[in-house]
């Protein structure tokens, strides 16, 4: 157990200097041959590190998936949770302080406009219908979800919205890594904006509820001990 906890430890530091050099990269601190060179080692780091991920025992693979998502969501400038923004900690509060006493929390409510990219009562129900469809399994890659909208789905969705496959936004360059519980409000907006204007959308209502009575469709992921993961 220690030497595959360590084995794991390893992994995760690799792959949090591979996020460095990928945003190094992204934000021009190399130029020219520099540049290519960076990205070829890019390139070789990441696949050997997708070498050691697999060789891990399949419990410390699932592992790996949910601290690197950790790491990054906390990473991410604001963090992904808006817990992770909070600028103070919670209000500690003992039960005779209230009469009559029970389980109490001290709220700070302060109304605001959510400032929003959608435009319509169109985009807004495309918002909820493709969330539907992405957080039903949230370990697993976005990608294979907005396949299952429609034919052609994925490939013109994420073309339109480039913040999945940029690291300075949250994204991953290599998208199929890039998982559902990973999307931000910005890209689940953007995914709405982009499937209303895509000329060749199927009716989308109709496909979330062909895939939610499918037997196929399961938000779970099963190891070989038959553990499941969400």
């Amino acid at each position: 157990a220690a030497e595959s906890e360590k084995a794991l430890e390893g992994v995760l530091r690799e792959q949090a200097a591979i996020d460095e050099l990928d945003r190094a990269i992204a934000d021009g601190e190399y130029e020219g041959a520099t540049r290519t060179a960076k990205l070829e080692e890019l390139e070789r780091r990441t696949a050997q590190h997708m070498h050691q991920v697999n060789t891990l025992e399949k419990n410390r693979q699932y592992q790996e998936k949910h601290y690197d998502d950790d790491r990054r969501a906390f990473a991410q400038t604001p963090p992904l949770l808006m817990w992770d923004r909070r600028t103070a900690e919670p209000l500690v509060v003992q039960p005779d302080e209230f009469y009559p006493n029970d389980t109490m929390a001290l709220l700070d409510v302060r109304p605001t406009v959510i400032p929003t990219l959608l435009t319509s009562k169109e985009q807004f129900t495309y918002l909820n219908n493709i969330l539907t469809v992405v957080f039903r399994a949230h370990a697993q890659p976005i990608r294979e979800h907005l396949d299952n909208l429609g034919p052609g789905a994925a490939e013109a969705l994420l073309a339109a919205v480039p913040a999945i496959s940029d690291i300075r936004k949250g994204g991953r360059r290599n998208v199929k890594h890039m998982r559902s519980r990973m999307l931000t409000c910005e890209m689940a907006e953007q995914l709405a904006v982009a499937w209303d204007k895509w000329p060749f959308k199927p009716p989308l209502a109709n496909t979330i509820s062909n895939l939610i009575t499918s037997d196929d469709y399961s938000p779970l992921i099963k190891d070989d001990e038959g553990a499941a993961y969400i």
